[in-house]
This record gives C-alpha cells, sequence and structure tokens, in this order.
C-alpha cells in the first residue's frame, strides 16, 4: 500500500498549469483542481471539483486507480472492492461485470 500519495491543490491553475491547458484544449469546462502523486509508482492523477474535498476525493481515487493498473492488480481490487470495481467498469478499465452493488460481495 504506497504512504506516499501527495495532493497539490491547484485551484487558480498556478501550481500545474499544464494540467489546466491540457483540460481546456479537450474542451473541458474552467474547474479547480487537485494532482494527486505517487513517486513510488510513478503515477499521477487529477481530481476536479469547486470544493477542496471533492477534488481531494476524486484525485485520491484517480491515484488509487493509477496504482491498482501499475502494480498490475486491477482485476483484484475491482473484485474485491465492489464500489471501486464499478467505478473501473463504468469507465472501460475493468473486464467486471457491471452488477448492481446490492448483489456484489461489499468489503468494508
Amino acid at each position: 500500500e504506497p504512504t506516499d500519495v501527495v495532493i497539490d491543490d491547484d485551484p487558480d491553475w498556478k501550481v500545474f498549469p499544464e494540467v489546466g491547458r491540457a483540460a481546456k484544449q479537450v474542451g473541458a469546462e474552467e474547474n479547480c483542481y487537485a494532482v494527486a502523486s505517487c513517486a513510488s509508482h510513478g503515477v499521477w492523477a487529477v481530481g476536479v471539483g469547486a470544493g477542496w474535498k471533492a477534488r481531494e476525493s476524486a484525485a485520491r481515487l484517480g491515484v488509487a486507480l493509477a496504482v491498482a493498473r501499475a502494480a498490475g492488480r486491477l482485476e483484484e481490487m475491482c473484485s474485491k472492492y465492489g464500489e471501486f470495481g464499478a467505478v473501473c467498469a463504468g469507465a472501460g478499465l475493468s473486464q467486471q461485470l457491471q452488477q448492481p452493488l446490492s448483489k456484489r460481495r461489499r468489503h468494508r
């Protein structure tokens, strides 16, 4: 489990202006973002949202997905954690069947 995740909040697009520019290029609306990175796995992710908590949560979810994929454990994590698996399946990143959460085993 990575313990070196760093969250950089960038609501004004000053820390990582290239992220804001890239978002604009693909037609995303202007919004605040946070960048989460995990040096030990060489991955990063962006979380977008008006409030800090929403940005941080989205960035953490994104970096968790990136770490699981980089470690070759994405399918394992999708099977073990139903909601995570549903997010990955919805994004086309997992082969896990999209079943209603009520029919999947939940881990807490």
